[in-house]
């Protein structure tokens, strides 16, 4: 990963116990003793997974729920009830499955910028693929929607598949004639990203600390070879799919790593608010992670939040986490004895004085 942020001030950080610190310091040492020359897994079997196809998807289910409180959330304030202004980023088309059914449809008004939910009466299949499989003409992404099956901490309430599917028009359309009691997740409309490359961006929470993290794909969305998942799947897909960055770049878009760092944040304080770990049953040492996208409108969108383990959060939080560790910001030992450690100069024939 590229930690290209600049390090906090010592003194704009908050203590941390010295056994976190020494928790940290294992997980650090742990991860970076099972990369071989650089590599994902080893070298040898880095190459195997390039070369197989149907082993690029990785467990990926999305925290439905949040956006029922996304929803309550931008209702909240009747005098100014514009999502979009109030909150930041928008969400495009949402539609929840439960065991097989449609049970909600999110969507952002384009009149006023609410976020709005479907009536019960609205909530067929037919007005869905109307929406979401419109026929695409001559240069646009033939990608049309994502499915992401639901996490549960019931075992029958999950889908039969915890794997992300990309889907075009044709597949969009099959996937919602073939839809079975055990599927349970979201269709959400794809959103063109900001760039040749699909891209998500990760924001987690740790001992205080938000940081983010940039997943990118290796191939061009448009022309890319290879199939719709290889071309689209960042955190959905192997590591080896996608490249990592620790900021938001962005010539046209300067403000928007600040944005998304606010947003990420306040989402955060809301999901605790929520209760929504104690919903979940989620064990200290599981997190939410919250993805966005900027959007090819320039337009900052939620894509879903997801469940990650404590060691993804603290690898990811590395460049906050290094900076409030003892050995990053005490005094060193003897520092005078080294070259520009201090700018008294020692008399001839004595010693300069040591710090201790």
């Amino acid at each position: 990963i590229d930690y290209g942020r600049p390090p906090l001030r010592p003194e704009a950080v908050a203590a941390v116990r010295k056994k976190d610190i020494d928790h940290i310091r294992r997980v650090f040492d742990e991860h970076m003793a099972k990369k071989k020359c650089c590599s994902i897994i080893s070298p040898r079997e880095d190459a195997q997974m390039f070369r197989n196809a149907d082993r690029h998807s990785v467990p990926c289910e999305c925290i439905v729920e949040l956006y029922e409180l996304l929803w309550r959330w931008g209702h909240r304030n009747p005098d100014n009830t514009d999502f979009v202004k109030n909150a930041g980023f928008s969400v495009p088309d949402t539609i929840v499955i439960v065991k097989g059914r449609v049970y909600a449809w999110y969507f952002v008004s384009k009149k006023d910028g609410r976020l709005l939910r479907k009536s019960e009466g609205s909530l067929n299949l037919g007005a869905i693929e109307k929406k979401l499989c419109r026929d695409r003409g001559e240069g646009e992404i033939p990608i049309c929607a994502t499915w992401l099956p639901m996490a549960s901490q019931f075992p029958e309430a999950r889908c039969h598949s915890q794997m992300a599917e990309f889907l075009s028009v044709g597949a969009c359309r099959d996937f919602l004639a073939n839809l079975r009691p055990s599927h349970s997740g979201i269709v959400q409309a794809f959103v063109e990203p900001h760039g040749v490359s699909n891209f998500l961006v990760r924001t987690v929470q740790f001992r205080g600390q938000t940081s983010l993290c940039v997943r990118t794909s290796r191939a061009v969305l448009q022309t890319g070879r290879g199939n719709f998942f290889e071309r689209c799947a960042t955190f959905e897909g192997w590591e080896g799919l996608s490249s990592s960055c620790g900021r938001y770049r962005s010539h046209r878009l300067p403000h928007m790593e600040d944005l998304i760092l606010e947003t990420g944040e306040t989402l955060n304080q809301r999901i605790e608010q929520e209760r929504v770990r104690q919903m979940l049953f989620l064990e200290p040492t599981q997190h939410v992670a919250l993805h966005f996208k900027v959007g090819s409108d320039q337009v900052l969108y939620f894509i879903y939040a997801s469940v990650v383990t404590e060691k993804e959060v603290i690898l990811q939080t590395r460049p906050q986490l290094l900076m409030r560790d003892p050995c990053m910001t005490d005094d060193l030992p003897c520092m005078a004895l080294l070259p520009g450690g201090t700018g008294k100069k020692a008399m001839p024939g004595e010693a300069p004085s040591l710090v201790h």
